[in-house]
């Protein structure tokens, strides 16, 4: 929200020094309303109501419009607006988002995290896995969280390939020792 906070003073003092001038104000209420939206959006999300988040995220995007397509406003909204479809499980909005966003910039590391999580709801393993292998090689090596979900990705890789005994046996995965044995 600092950026908020920075930008309404920056258009509250242009309309202080010009109070005639019609764009600083048409600004400063477009900025209002897009730092409401994205703030509800926010506490939604918080309270666990992602269908509400996904309409505040949205109607913010559309406020916000014309907005360059690599401002970091655009894809801070589009990669929460993300989260809020991966909460939902609506995973393919939730990389429509994503790819959006890592469209125009590439290093965006929330919407690359979002994007594996995605992958991961989808099944898609060896995809995630593959990304975030090409971004740990590209520019991750620092970052504990690529890295992570680097091996969350690597994990589910292997655990796929490994054969389910349960499964072969017919019987649940919280089976009890009798029940393995019948």
């Amino acid at each position: 929200m600092g950026d908020f906070d920075r930008s309404m003073t920056v258009l509250r003092e242009a309309v202080r020094f010009d109070p005639d001038c019609v764009s600083a104000k048409t600004s400063l209420r477009q900025c209002r309303r897009v730092g409401t939206e994205a703030k509800e959006a926010r506490q939604a999300a918080f309270q666990r109501r992602f269908d509400e988040a996904v309409n505040h995220f949205s109607t913010a995007l559309d406020e916000a419009q014309p907005l360059s397509h690599n401002a970091p406003l655009y894809c801070m909204l589009h990669s929460e607006r993300a989260e809020a479809y991966l909460r939902l499980k609506q995973y393919e909005l939730a990389l429509k988002d994503c790819s959006l966003v890592l469209y125009t910039r590439e290093d965006f590391e929330a919407a690359w995290l979002v994007k594996a999580k995605a992958l991961h709801g989808l099944g898609r393993h060896e995809e995630a896995r593959d990304e975030m292998s090409d971004l740990l090689n590209k520019w991750g090596s620092g970052s504990e969280s690529i890295r992570d979900a680097y091996n969350k990705a690597d994990f589910e890789v292997r655990k796929k390939n490994r054969p389910d005994f349960y499964e072969l046996l017919g019987v649940p995965s919280i089976a009890s020792e009798m029940e393995i044995k019948k």
